[in-house]
C-alpha cells in the first residue's frame, strides 16, 4: 500500500489473527485488515492473479508493494502455473518499502527482514510452492525485468503494458485521496487495463463502481474481508 510521506521511515508490525505480519507507517492506518494480512490478500487479489496466471503471457499490476504481498503471491501463482514470461508492475511511493524489499530479494539485510522471511514462509505453505524457489524466482524477476517496482505512476498515467490483473491495494482516500477520485480512475482505467482484465480492491466506493461500469467493467457481487462490509471484484471479458 502507499503513503504520501517520504520523510523519516518509521514503522510498527503487528501480527495479524492468521500469523502474517503487517505494518503501519508513522502511526498511520495499517496496511491490511487485523483478521489476517495474508488471507486478506489471496481473498482480495488471488482471483485476478490466477486469471492472469492463466494467460500466455501474464501481466499483473501492483498498486502499491507495500510488503509485497502481491507480488509474492503473484510469483507463487506464476511459479506453480509454470510461467518463466510474464510482467509484474508494482508502484511504492515510500522509497525505504522498495529498497528495503529489493535489499532482502538480494539477501542483503534490511530492517523488514524479519516480516518478509515470516511472509515468504506463510505464503509458501498456503501455496504449496518451495520456499527457496520463490525468493529465487523473485530475485530473478528483479534482475531481468520480469518484475519492475516504480516510485509512482508515469505523468502521462500511460504504460507500455496493458495489464490482465490489476491488483489495487492503495492506502485509502483519507491517506491517497488523488487515487480514489473519478478523474484518476477515467485515466487510470484507460490506459493500464487489457481488453479481458480483472480488477479488485479492498474498496468498496461510488465513483470506483461508475468509473469500471463506465469502461465496461461488469461488478461482481463480493463481501468484505473480516470486518469489512463490502469489497470489489471487477471483469472486463
Amino acid at each position: 500500500m502507499m503513503s504520501n510521506g517520504k520523510e523519516s521511515f518509521e514503522f510498527e508490525v503487528f501480527e495479524t489473527e492468521d500469523g502474517s505480519p503487517t505494518i503501519n507507517l508513522a502511526g498511520g492506518e495499517k496496511m491490511h485488515s487485523m483478521g489476517g494480512a495474508l488471507s486478506e490478500s489471496l481473498y482480495i487479489y488471488g482471483p485476478p492473479i490466477e486469471f492472469a496466471a492463466s494467460s500466455n503471457y501474464p501481466t499483473i499490476l501492483s498498486m502499491g508493494l507495500g510488503l509485497g504481498y502481491n507480488e509474492l503471491i503473484s510469483l507463487a501463482y506464476l511459479l506453480r502455473a509454470g510461467k518463466t514470461e510474464f510482467f509484474i508492475q508494482s508502484f511504492e511511493k515510500v522509497e525505504d518499502l522498495t529498497n528495503y524489499f529489493t535489499s532482502w530479494s538480494q539477501d542483503q539485510p534490511s530492517p523488514l527482514d524479519i516480516c518478509y522471511d515470516q511472509i515468504l514462509l506463510a505464503i509458501s505453505e498456503r501455496l504449496s510452492v518451495e520456499r527457496n524457489d520463490l525468493k529465487q524466482l523473485l530475485k530473478q524477476s528483479l534482475e531481468n525485468g520480469n518484475l519492475s517496482i516504480s516510485e509512482a505512476l508515469p505523468s502521462s498515467n500511460s504504460s507500455a503494458h496493458l495489464f490482465q490483473a490489476i491488483l489495487y491495494d492503495a492506502f485509502s482516500s483519507k491517506t491517497d485521496q488523488g487515487l480514489w477520485n473519478e478523474e484518476h480512475f477515467a485515466s487510470f482505467l484507460k490506459n493500464f487495463c487489457a481488453p479481458q482484465c480483472h480488477f479488485s480492491t479492498y474498496a468498496a466506493t461510488g465513483s470506483l463502481n461508475r468509473s469500471l461500469k463506465a469502461h465496461g467493467f461488469d461488478l461482481q457481487k463480493k463481501a468484505g474481508f473480516a470486518y469489512k462490509r463490502q469489497s470489489t471484484m471487477a471483469t472486463r471479458a
